[in-house]
Protein backbone atom coordinates (compact mmCIF):
# COMPACT_ATOMS: atom_id res chain seq x y z
CA UNK A 1 0.00 0.00 0.00
CA UNK A 2 1.28 3.75 -0.24
CA UNK A 3 3.52 4.97 2.11
CA UNK A 4 1.75 5.28 5.64
CA UNK A 5 2.61 9.38 5.56
CA UNK A 6 0.01 9.79 2.48
CA UNK A 7 2.47 9.42 0.10
CA UNK A 8 2.78 7.93 -3.17
CA UNK A 9 6.14 6.94 -3.62
CA UNK A 10 7.17 6.55 -7.28
CA UNK A 11 10.12 4.83 -8.73
CA UNK A 12 11.94 6.47 -11.83
CA UNK A 13 14.80 6.54 -13.73
CA UNK A 14 16.09 9.82 -14.51
CA UNK A 15 16.85 11.21 -16.97
CA UNK A 16 14.15 10.01 -19.28
CA UNK A 17 12.62 12.88 -21.40
CA UNK A 18 9.65 13.10 -22.36
CA UNK A 19 8.33 11.51 -19.34
CA UNK A 20 10.51 13.04 -16.41
CA UNK A 21 13.51 15.23 -16.29
CA UNK A 22 12.25 17.51 -19.44
CA UNK A 23 14.01 21.07 -19.12
CA UNK A 24 11.98 23.06 -21.31
CA UNK A 25 8.68 23.92 -19.86
CA UNK A 26 5.57 23.87 -22.67
CA UNK A 27 3.66 27.50 -22.92
CA UNK A 28 0.14 26.21 -21.51
CA UNK A 29 0.82 24.04 -18.29
CA UNK A 30 -1.35 21.56 -17.28
CA UNK A 31 -3.41 23.17 -13.97
CA UNK A 32 -2.42 21.37 -10.93
CA UNK A 33 1.19 19.83 -12.37
CA UNK A 34 4.32 20.57 -10.75
CA UNK A 35 5.26 22.67 -13.05
CA UNK A 36 2.01 25.05 -13.23
CA UNK A 37 1.41 27.34 -9.81
CA UNK A 38 -2.57 28.31 -10.30
CA UNK A 39 -2.91 32.00 -8.18
CA UNK A 40 -5.14 30.51 -6.00
CA UNK A 41 -3.72 27.16 -4.64
CA UNK A 42 -6.09 24.24 -2.57
CA UNK A 43 -4.49 24.08 0.95
CA UNK A 44 -2.75 21.18 1.52
CA UNK A 45 -2.77 19.55 -2.14
CA UNK A 46 0.20 18.72 -4.47
CA UNK A 47 -0.55 22.52 -5.60
CA UNK A 48 -0.10 24.77 -2.14
CA UNK A 49 3.43 24.75 -1.33
CA UNK A 50 3.58 25.17 2.50
CA UNK A 51 5.84 27.79 3.85
CA UNK A 52 8.50 25.58 5.38
CA UNK A 53 8.33 22.56 2.69
CA UNK A 54 8.31 19.14 3.62
CA UNK A 55 11.86 17.76 2.98
CA UNK A 56 11.84 15.40 0.83
CA UNK A 57 9.60 16.36 -1.21
CA UNK A 58 10.02 17.73 -5.03
CA UNK A 59 9.36 20.86 -3.31
CA UNK A 60 12.10 20.51 -0.93
CA UNK A 61 15.68 20.98 -2.21
CA UNK A 62 18.28 19.96 0.64
CA UNK A 63 21.47 21.66 0.00
CA UNK A 64 23.25 17.94 0.07
CA UNK A 65 20.99 15.54 -1.43
CA UNK A 66 21.34 12.25 -0.53
CA UNK A 67 21.45 10.24 -4.03
CA UNK A 68 18.43 7.59 -4.55
CA UNK A 69 16.91 8.96 -1.76
CA UNK A 70 13.51 10.61 -1.37
CA UNK A 71 15.44 13.71 -1.04
CA UNK A 72 16.86 13.52 -4.58
CA UNK A 73 15.92 15.31 -6.69
CA UNK A 74 17.74 15.04 -10.81
CA UNK A 75 19.19 17.95 -11.90
CA UNK A 76 17.86 17.87 -15.22
CA UNK A 77 14.19 19.30 -14.86
CA UNK A 78 11.00 18.40 -12.90
CA UNK A 79 9.12 18.01 -15.98
CA UNK A 80 7.44 15.09 -18.03
CA UNK A 81 4.34 12.42 -19.18
CA UNK A 82 5.39 10.73 -16.26
CA UNK A 83 5.72 13.63 -13.94
CA UNK A 84 2.26 14.95 -14.77
CA UNK A 85 0.32 11.47 -15.15
CA UNK A 86 1.44 10.40 -11.29
CA UNK A 87 0.85 13.85 -10.24
CA UNK A 88 -3.10 13.97 -11.66
CA UNK A 89 -3.45 10.35 -10.29
CA UNK A 90 -2.05 11.16 -6.78
CA UNK A 91 -4.65 13.53 -6.46
CA UNK A 92 -7.00 11.25 -7.37
CA UNK A 93 -6.08 8.67 -4.41
CA UNK A 94 -5.82 12.07 -1.91
CA UNK A 95 -2.11 11.24 -2.04
CA UNK A 96 0.92 13.84 -2.47
CA UNK A 97 3.71 12.24 -4.82
CA UNK A 98 7.29 11.92 -4.31
CA UNK A 99 9.26 10.47 -7.12
CA UNK A 100 12.51 8.67 -5.88
CA UNK A 101 15.61 8.18 -8.44
CA UNK A 102 16.25 4.98 -8.74
CA UNK A 103 19.92 4.82 -10.03
CA UNK A 104 20.87 1.23 -10.24
CA UNK A 105 23.38 0.41 -13.58
CA UNK A 106 20.59 -1.99 -15.12
CA UNK A 107 17.45 -0.94 -15.21
CA UNK A 108 15.59 -4.06 -14.62
CA UNK A 109 16.99 -3.52 -10.78
CA UNK A 110 14.24 -1.03 -10.29
CA UNK A 111 11.71 -4.30 -10.05
CA UNK A 112 13.63 -5.87 -7.29
CA UNK A 113 13.40 -2.25 -5.74
CA UNK A 114 9.99 -2.15 -6.07
CA UNK A 115 9.41 -5.69 -4.49
CA UNK A 116 11.60 -4.45 -1.44
CA UNK A 117 9.31 -1.67 -1.01
CA UNK A 118 11.39 1.58 -1.57
CA UNK A 119 8.82 2.89 -3.74
CA UNK A 120 4.82 2.30 -4.15
CA UNK A 121 5.14 2.03 -7.73
CA UNK A 122 7.15 2.29 -11.09
CA UNK A 123 6.28 4.88 -13.49
CA UNK A 124 9.44 5.94 -15.53
CA UNK A 125 8.36 4.81 -19.65
CA UNK A 126 8.35 1.50 -18.17
CA UNK A 127 7.62 -1.64 -20.77
CA UNK A 128 5.50 -4.49 -20.19
CA UNK A 129 7.70 -7.56 -20.67
CA UNK A 130 7.09 -11.14 -19.67
CA UNK A 131 10.27 -11.18 -17.16
CA UNK A 132 9.11 -7.91 -16.08
CA UNK A 133 5.53 -9.62 -15.74
CA UNK A 134 6.63 -11.52 -13.10
CA UNK A 135 8.08 -9.15 -10.62
CA UNK A 136 5.43 -6.64 -10.99
CA UNK A 137 1.54 -6.12 -11.66
CA UNK A 138 1.27 -4.03 -14.52
CA UNK A 139 -1.86 -1.22 -15.10
CA UNK A 140 -3.45 -0.44 -18.60
CA UNK A 141 -0.93 0.54 -20.84
CA UNK A 142 -0.78 5.12 -20.71
CA UNK A 143 1.30 5.11 -24.00
CA UNK A 144 2.14 2.21 -27.18
CA UNK A 145 5.53 2.98 -28.69
CA UNK A 146 8.64 1.59 -30.27
CA UNK A 147 12.25 1.22 -30.30
CA UNK A 148 14.10 4.05 -32.33
CA UNK A 149 17.75 4.10 -33.58
CA UNK A 150 20.28 7.15 -33.87
CA UNK A 151 22.92 7.59 -35.98
CA UNK A 152 25.63 10.40 -36.39
CA UNK A 153 24.24 11.74 -39.61
CA UNK A 154 27.11 13.51 -40.87
CA UNK A 155 29.63 10.85 -39.71
CA UNK A 156 27.40 7.70 -41.17
CA UNK A 157 24.78 8.78 -43.50
CA UNK A 158 24.17 5.97 -45.39
CA UNK A 159 22.51 4.24 -42.38
CA UNK A 160 18.95 4.94 -41.93
CA UNK A 161 17.72 1.94 -40.51
CA UNK A 162 18.32 -1.53 -38.51
CA UNK A 163 19.41 -2.90 -42.32
CA UNK A 164 22.24 -1.10 -42.46
CA UNK A 165 24.13 -1.73 -39.21
CA UNK A 166 26.12 -4.38 -40.59
CA UNK A 167 29.36 -4.52 -38.87
CA UNK A 168 28.43 -1.66 -36.80
CA UNK A 169 28.72 -1.08 -33.19
CA UNK A 170 24.79 -0.48 -31.70
CA UNK A 171 24.90 1.03 -28.34
CA UNK A 172 21.59 0.22 -25.64
CA UNK A 173 21.13 0.76 -21.73
CA UNK A 174 21.48 -2.23 -19.68
CA UNK A 175 18.09 -3.80 -18.76
CA UNK A 176 16.81 -1.45 -21.94
CA UNK A 177 14.36 -4.07 -24.20
CA UNK A 178 16.49 -2.15 -26.92
CA UNK A 179 19.39 -4.64 -25.28
CA UNK A 180 17.89 -7.70 -27.13
CA UNK A 181 17.01 -6.36 -30.11
CA UNK A 182 20.59 -5.38 -30.64
CA UNK A 183 21.68 -8.93 -29.20
CA UNK A 184 19.73 -10.13 -31.77
CA UNK A 185 21.23 -8.14 -34.63
CA UNK A 186 24.58 -9.15 -33.77
CA UNK A 187 23.61 -12.99 -33.55
CA UNK A 188 21.73 -12.69 -37.04
CA UNK A 189 25.05 -11.06 -38.52
CA UNK A 190 23.16 -7.82 -39.28
CA UNK A 191 25.31 -6.01 -36.60
CA UNK A 192 28.95 -6.01 -35.46
CA UNK A 193 29.02 -5.92 -31.71
CA UNK A 194 26.81 -4.47 -29.16
CA UNK A 195 27.81 -1.45 -26.45
CA UNK A 196 26.14 -1.59 -23.26
CA UNK A 197 26.50 1.53 -20.55
CA UNK A 198 25.14 1.36 -17.78
CA UNK A 199 21.37 2.68 -17.25
CA UNK A 200 22.77 6.45 -16.14
CA UNK A 201 25.22 6.80 -18.59
CA UNK A 202 23.18 7.66 -21.37
CA UNK A 203 25.12 11.13 -21.65
CA UNK A 204 28.02 8.87 -22.20
CA UNK A 205 26.16 7.16 -24.91
CA UNK A 206 25.37 10.00 -26.70
CA UNK A 207 29.14 11.46 -26.49
CA UNK A 208 30.21 8.48 -27.84
CA UNK A 209 27.45 8.67 -30.98
CA UNK A 210 29.10 11.55 -31.63
CA UNK A 211 33.15 10.80 -31.50
CA UNK A 212 32.36 7.31 -33.03
CA UNK A 213 32.98 4.94 -30.16
CA UNK A 214 29.43 4.08 -31.06
CA UNK A 215 27.88 4.11 -34.49
CA UNK A 216 24.00 4.16 -33.62
CA UNK A 217 21.94 4.15 -30.69
CA UNK A 218 18.27 2.15 -30.09
CA UNK A 219 16.04 3.53 -27.15
CA UNK A 220 12.43 4.55 -26.60
CA UNK A 221 11.09 6.41 -30.01
CA UNK A 222 9.92 9.30 -27.82
CA UNK A 223 13.04 9.74 -25.13
CA UNK A 224 15.82 9.18 -28.07
CA UNK A 225 14.22 12.06 -29.64
CA UNK A 226 14.38 14.13 -27.36
CA UNK A 227 17.79 13.28 -25.82
CA UNK A 228 19.48 14.28 -29.26
CA UNK A 229 17.38 17.19 -30.21
CA UNK A 230 19.82 19.59 -29.94
CA UNK A 231 23.18 17.38 -30.49
CA UNK A 232 24.90 18.80 -33.59
CA UNK A 233 24.80 15.55 -36.15
CA UNK A 234 22.69 13.33 -33.94
CA UNK A 235 19.50 12.39 -35.76
CA UNK A 236 16.60 9.85 -35.06
CA UNK A 237 16.65 7.83 -38.42
CA UNK A 238 13.76 4.98 -37.38
CA UNK A 239 11.15 4.57 -35.40
CA UNK A 240 8.57 1.97 -34.92
CA UNK A 241 11.06 -1.13 -34.51
CA UNK A 242 8.77 -2.58 -31.57
CA UNK A 243 5.93 -2.21 -30.79
CA UNK A 244 5.67 -1.56 -26.42
CA UNK A 245 3.23 -0.86 -24.17
CA UNK A 246 3.65 1.63 -21.34
CA UNK A 247 2.66 1.22 -18.20
CA UNK A 248 2.50 1.74 -14.39
CA UNK A 249 3.76 -1.41 -12.50
CA UNK A 250 2.94 -1.93 -8.66
CA UNK A 251 4.48 -4.84 -6.42
CA UNK A 252 2.33 -7.84 -6.88
CA UNK A 253 1.00 -8.09 -3.46
CA UNK A 254 -0.46 -5.07 -3.41
CA UNK A 255 -3.71 -5.90 -5.72
CA UNK A 256 -6.08 -2.65 -4.25
CA UNK A 257 -2.81 -0.52 -5.26
CA UNK A 258 -3.44 -1.37 -8.29
CA UNK A 259 -7.15 -1.35 -8.56
CA UNK A 260 -7.38 2.06 -7.19
CA UNK A 261 -4.72 3.43 -9.79
CA UNK A 262 -6.56 1.29 -12.73
CA UNK A 263 -9.36 3.25 -11.86
CA UNK A 264 -8.03 6.13 -11.64
CA UNK A 265 -5.97 6.12 -15.00
CA UNK A 266 -8.85 5.09 -16.69
CA UNK A 267 -11.30 8.25 -15.34
CA UNK A 268 -8.37 10.40 -16.60
CA UNK A 269 -8.40 9.00 -19.97
CA UNK A 270 -12.27 9.19 -19.82
CA UNK A 271 -12.49 12.86 -18.78
CA UNK A 272 -9.31 14.19 -21.59
CA UNK A 273 -6.76 14.56 -19.29
CA UNK A 274 -4.53 12.06 -19.85
CA UNK A 275 -5.15 12.72 -23.61
CA UNK A 276 -4.06 16.59 -22.90
CA UNK A 277 -0.90 15.08 -20.72
CA UNK A 278 0.37 12.95 -23.80
CA UNK A 279 -0.33 15.84 -26.56
CA UNK A 280 1.60 18.24 -24.48
CA UNK A 281 4.50 15.70 -24.35
CA UNK A 282 4.45 13.57 -26.94
CA UNK A 283 2.62 15.86 -29.75
CA UNK A 284 -0.22 13.46 -29.85
CA UNK A 285 -3.23 13.01 -27.37
CA UNK A 286 -3.27 9.33 -28.54
CA UNK A 287 -2.50 6.44 -26.41
CA UNK A 288 -0.94 4.90 -29.89
CA UNK A 289 2.20 6.20 -30.94
CA UNK A 290 3.94 2.80 -31.79
CA UNK A 291 4.72 4.18 -35.46
CA UNK A 292 5.78 7.43 -34.50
Amino acid sequence: MAGNDGTLRVGAAFPDPPFNAVRSRPPDPLPGSLRSRPPDPIPGSLRSPPPDPIPGSLRSRPPDPIPGSLRSRPPDGDGGLDIDLMNAIGRALGRDVVFVHYSGRDFNGIFDALDSGEFDCVTSGTTVTGSRALKAAFCDPYLISGQALAVDTSRLPEVTSIDDLEGLTIGVQQGNTSQPIANRLVADGRAGRVRVYDYGSIRTALRDLSTGRCDAFMKLGPVLTELVRDLPGLRVVQRGITVEKIAIAVPTSDAGLLSRIRVAQARLEEDGTLPTIRQRWTGSSLADQSGA
